[in-house]
């Protein structure tokens, strides 16, 4: 196989502006403290206030604070200052939540997956609003809904594009681009093999729903960090073999693969937990993960370039990182124990700033900084890598052309 597959033509989908962490913090409190009033049958002012102070000081010891995140696009809330109870005003309950004093806990898990299938398809109408050519495979990326029909396959059927194959590659959290990937690379080998119809263009679409997740009565720590930490995301790319990325100028900068591995770090399995619960999915998520994260990483970063054939040691300082910001220390730990600089990691941590933890649409996020950044040159080497439940430690070695 000597023709290379390429990743290009990223771009994101806002379907609401990002927040302020501040203001979402604020609302959520206001949200958690309503939920629990009307739990607790809480009717005087002074009960309520008691219960909002309680909330508050348990997001100002727990929540991921502005300092790590200035901002996160959360469409379950509302986003005008106003709404949010920013501009003198009362707080809007948000979509869902209007039954709020009957159901504390916020609408059931069917109603959040009604409101996933509606933005994800307009996610998706979005990303092709300007492509009129039906790509040959479609594989539609989520951790945070399930309907089906997809919203991939609704798409498909409004546009008549009936020969186009769809992949639902669901549920691999924060990991999960890097087996689309893996998943497009596959696709197109027949164009590689020059097989009968070879495959011109394998798209990857993110629609990353986890504002929908929020859970108004559950205040452990770990819940109160998983609510702040985990913004929206959608976002769209393409694969294409690199002789068509090559006649395809308008495409600007992509990243040809060069390697890819994948590894479960042992005894981790109950370490990180995404499942559907009632009336939302649930994550639980061991204060051990960056921890076990640190003490694998620099092996895992070994193994990856060993298998595009360089010694990890030797070109690390001429590496770009896209490393998945699960939180603020796993970017930390990953930088000291890799041995590198923080400009190495900015893409990283700009993204993370700008939009949180956005799970499987993340590292395309920062791909999508990278190719856009004419400070990254062209045949720079760029290692991503991703983690997830099992714990999975999986990654790329790519070179931006």
């Amino acid at each position: 196989m000597t023709e290379r597959v390429v990743l290009a033509d990223f771009a994101a989908v806002r379907l609401q502006r990002p927040v302020r962490q501040e203001y979402l913090l604020s609302y959520l409190a206001w949200l958690m403290a309503s939920a629990r009033c009307a739990a607790d049958g809480a009717r005087s002012p002074e009960a309520a206030a008691r219960i909002l102070s309680d909330v508050q000081d348990k997001l100002r010891r727990h929540a991921i604070g502005p300092k790590f995140i200035a901002r996160r696009q959360f469409n379950a809330f509302p986003e005008s200052d106003e709404a949010l109870g920013q501009r003198g005003t009362a707080p809007q309950l948000p979509p869902g939540f209007e039954d709020i004093a009957t159901r504390p806990d916020g609408p059931p898990l069917d109603a959040r997956m009604r409101q996933f299938e509606t933005l994800a398809l307009e996610a998706f109408r979005r990303w092709y609003a300007e492509k009129p050519v039906a790509p040959d495979d479609l594989i539609h990326v989520t951790c945070s809904g399930y309907v089906s029909p997809s919203p991939a396959q609704r798409l498909i059927c409004e546009k008549g594009w009936y020969s186009t194959a769809v992949t639902n590659s669901y549920h691999m959290d924060c990991y999960g681009a890097f087996p689309a990937i893996r998943s497009a690379v596959g696709l197109l080998a027949p164009s590689v093999l020059a097989l009968p119809e070879p495959k011109k263009r394998v798209d990857i679409v993110h629609t990353e729903y986890l504002s929908a997740h929020v859970a108004t009565l559950k205040d452990t720590p770990g819940d109160i960090i998983n609510m702040t930490l985990f913004g929206d995301g959608f976002i769209g790319y393409s694969a294409y073999p690199e002789d068509v990325f090559r006649r395809s100028p308008q495409l600007g900068s992509g990243f040809a693969v060069l390697a890819c591995h994948e590894q479960l770090i042992p005894n981790s399995a109950e370490e990180m937990v995404w499942k559907a619960g009632s009336p939302q999915f649930d994550m639980f998520l061991s204060k051990n993960v960056p921890l076990l994260l640190r003490d694998n990483v620099l092996d895992f970063a070994r193994r990856l370039c060993a298998r595009g054939g360089l010694d990890f040691n030797r070109v690390r300082d001429q590496l770009v990182f896209a490393i998945h910001p699960g939180g603020p220390k796993i970017l930390d730990h990953t930088r000291d124990v890799l041995g590198i600089s923080e400009d190495r990691v900015a893409h990283s941590r700009r993204v993370f700033t700008e939009l949180g933890n956005m799970s499987s649409a993340t590292v395309p996020h920062i791909l999508m900084d990278l190719a856009k950044d004419e400070s990254v040159p062209q045949g720079a080497l760029v290692l991503a890598i991703g983690f997830g439940p099992g714990l999975t430690a999986i990654g790329l070695l790519l070179q931006k052309i």
